[in-house]
């Protein structure tokens, strides 16, 4: 009798214990259903609290100057490559509901490999002409010059190019950089620039040595390329300067080779049909070249770089920036995004201050900027960190910085060459 009692003692708790797990578990899997569901309704929150579209000037002015004073207390805290406090900013969602202009979401950018070969030799044909630049020019694009160990390096490569060298260092003794005192040396000048600053110089001057021109219509695209390659990358170093925008120089050489497709198309298109390809307007001109030529100059650019054999990375970097015109959240991240696209702007602004398109950067105002290039930038306005960016570009020093190379650093010309035939 007493072992029955125990059996059934023992088959009674092994059933309340049962029992306690169940509930345990159930109690869990509720906390869990309960955890799993606020995830949405913090996504839905947050959705549902993004600044809608602009409809006018006036919202997007306040839109913009909030932005700005946001950025003015927490830049410091969250720069460019940090997730700021409150949680990373709803980019897709503001550059997925970003309104198009008509004559942007009409067009479809092509790309090299989406054509005939035929079609496509015809294009590499028509650029055979363009000369390959010193390998000075992929060693720049490439190394890594972010540390003080490596002056020694970059001094060494300019100055094994003596021609370039000295075009380096007159353009550093321009009134532009304000030094006390004349430099003498290469050395000189990176201690007194930066290494960034003289590797975007050279760079400039190494690519000028492939593009001549054989008429003063060229010419004159030339110059204006020329003068927006150089504003374009010292906007890039002074918003990285004020900032703290990761690996500035790269970007720089990103962007300084984001104009490569269009120095080629200067140079080597015949006459007729440069005439019929818009100087201005980057949206324009980019569907114009892909009408007459059957490529926009981005991919152009791309092929030049394949043929010299820049590195892959050095491509890749350079066709980030330029398909901020078409793409809006770049698929490698937030900061990806904040950061081609602050480069592209910057691509943009150096071409319209060089065409004298604006008066300067303080007359420009993201929000309620017109240009249908850059619809896929101005959603970025409202975030902290890219407000930042163009603050810092309004900031005393750079405005100074840029009025000074649009009144002293007129890129000349290179001389004429040998007239190509139409």
């Amino acid at each position: 009798m007493d072992v029955v009692w125990i059996a059934g003692g023992v088959a009674a708790l092994a059933v309340l214990g049962l029992l306690a797990y169940v509930a345990a578990r159930g109690g869990r899997a509720g906390r869990a259903s309960r955890r799993r569901t606020t995830v949405p309704g913090r996504a839905a929150i947050a959705g549902a609290a993004a600044p809608a579209k602009a409809s006018d000037g006036a919202t997007r002015r306040a839109a913009a100057a909030g932005a700005r004073t946001r950025a003015a207390a927490g830049a410091a805290q969250a720069p460019l490559g940090a997730a700021p406090a409150a949680g990373p900013a709803p980019l897709r969602s503001w550059l997925d509901a970003a309104e198009l202009p008509p004559e942007l979401a009409a067009w479809r950018p092509v790309a090299a490999d989406e054509l005939p070969p035929q079609q496509l030799q015809g294009i590499v044909d028509t650029f055979r002409d363009v000369p390959r630049p010193p390998r000075l020019l992929s060693r720049l694009a490439s190394m890594d010059l972010l540390n003080a160990a490596s002056s020694g390096e970059l001094v060494a490569l300019i100055t094994g190019e003596p021609l370039i060298a000295a075009r380096v260092l007159a353009a550093v003794n321009a009134p532009a950089y304000g030094l006390a005192q004349p430099v003498a040396g290469v050395g000189q000048a990176v201690t007194y620039l930066g290494l960034n600053r003289v590797r975007a110089i050279c760079m400039q001057y190494a690519l000028q040595q492939g593009f001549q021109a054989d008429s003063p219509e060229r010419a004159e695209r030339l110059k204006d390329l020329w003068q927006a390659g150089a504003l374009a990358g010292e906007l890039v170093q002074l918003g990285a300067q004020r900032a703290a925008l990761a690996d500035p120089g790269g970007l720089t050489s990103a962007v300084l080779l984001s104009f490569l497709g269009d120095l080629a198309v200067a140079v080597a298109v015949a006459r007729p049909l440069l005439a019929q390809i818009p100087a201005g307007g980057h949206l324009a001109r980019c569907q114009a070249q892909q009408a007459l030529l059957g490529l926009g100059a981005g991919e152009i650019g791309r092929l030049l770089m394949q043929q010299w054999e820049l590195p892959t990375s050095v491509i890749d970097a350079v066709a980030a920036v330029d398909q901020r015109l078409y793409l809006g959240h770049s698929p490698r991240g937030d900061e990806a995004t904040l950061r081609e696209a602050f480069g592209y702007l910057c691509a943009r602004l150096g071409e319209r201050l060089a065409r004298r398109e604006i008066a300067g950067v303080a007359a420009f105002d993201l929000a309620t900027d017109t240009d249908p290039a850059l619809a896929l930038v101005r959603p970025l306005a409202q975030d902290a960190r890219f407000a930042a960016l163009l603050d810092a570009l309004r900031a005393p020093q750079a405005l100074a910085r840029i009025e000074a190379l649009l009144g002293d650093r007129q890129v000349p010309a290179p001389a004429p060459r040998t007239p190509r035939s139409p």
